[in-house]
């Protein structure tokens, strides 16, 4: 036998390894290629991998949208402002094709709408990262604890537009939470001030701190978070192992060692803001 024959017989095998693949299984091996891949590429490549892509619930029970959407704006800088309607439909159809299998999703730049369509569809939610979503608000995040009470984790970072309210909401209604990104590091006053509700303070210390007692991971960066409001949830979430308040220009040295004498217990990681030359700078000037 030739090494051209050989080669080809090995192709040939390998293809019908393939074929012999059960779709679900087929599916939940493409679920480990990137997003871009899965939901652009794959599909082209046979019809079998076409019906896996878009017709199997276990090729979209994990989606992390967010690396596809920073290289298209590091392509093309205006693009985040104008993707809107296309992140809107990107998620539709991801939620639509995993037909209530959705358990972990990380995207950019969502909206009320589709955070409700999501809320709706997707009963067995886990993981959320929803950063940069200045057009969710109040309404859709309580729909979205509603709908979700399984959800663990999730990252609100600079939702300017979800309130106290929301985080109440989501505290009172999804009692597995316990893991929060509420990090605020976006330039505020780029943002409308009519519309900028919520800016990481303490009114939301006080709500942690009555309605997420059992989280564990928190982070809250360069929020207006004072002395007070650490204090409030160093006593009411008495189960924080991992608590970052990086940037937080408001605390101080005898606010944050009270924090960690009342924490000492459970807390592992405790990230303190830096008064070095850099981290003021980017406090007071960006």
């Amino acid at each position: 036998m030739t090494d051209e024959e050989g080669n080809g017989l090995e192709d040939e095998q390998s293809f019908s390894c393939w074929e012999q693949l059960l779709p679900d299984l087929l599916a939940q091996i493409l679920a480990r290629l990137p997003f871009e891949e899965r939901f652009l590429s794959a599909p082209l490549v046979c019809k079998r991998w076409n019906r896996a892509c878009k017709e199997e619930p276990h090729c979209w029970t994990s989606v992390d949208i967010e690396p596809w959407f920073l290289a298209r704006v590091q392509q093309d800088f205006w693009w985040e402002f104008e993707c809107d309607d296309q992140i809107k439909w990107i998620i539709h159809e991801v939620v639509d094709r995993s037909r209530g299998m959705l358990q972990d999703l990380r995207t950019m730049h969502c909206c009320d709408s589709s955070l409700e369509y999501i809320a709706h569809r997707c009963p067995k939610l886990v993981s959320l990262g929803i950063r940069n979503s200045l057009r969710v608000t109040d309404s859709s995040a309580m729909t979205l604890a509603y709908k979700c009470p399984l959800l663990a984790s999730i990252d609100i970072s600079d939702c300017y537009n979800i309130s106290s309210a929301g985080l109440e909401a989501l505290g009172r209604h999804c009692p597995r939470l316990i893991r929060l990104k509420r990090n605020m590091l976006r330039n505020s006053d780029r943002i409308e001030r009519n519309k900028l509700l919520a800016r990481g303070d303490d009114d939301e210390a006080l709500v942690l701190s009555r309605s997420l007692r059992g989280i564990k991971h928190l982070e809250m960066k360069r929020g207006e978070l004072s002395d007070e409001g650490l204090l409030h949830i160093a006593r009411g979430c008495s189960r924080l192992e991992y608590l970052d308040v990086s940037l937080c220009a408001k605390l101080s040295a005898k606010g944050l060692d009270a924090a960690a004498g009342m924490l000492e217990k459970s807390l592992k990681i405790f990230i303190r803001p830096k008064q070095t030359l850099p981290d003021l700078l980017w406090v007071f000037f960006q």
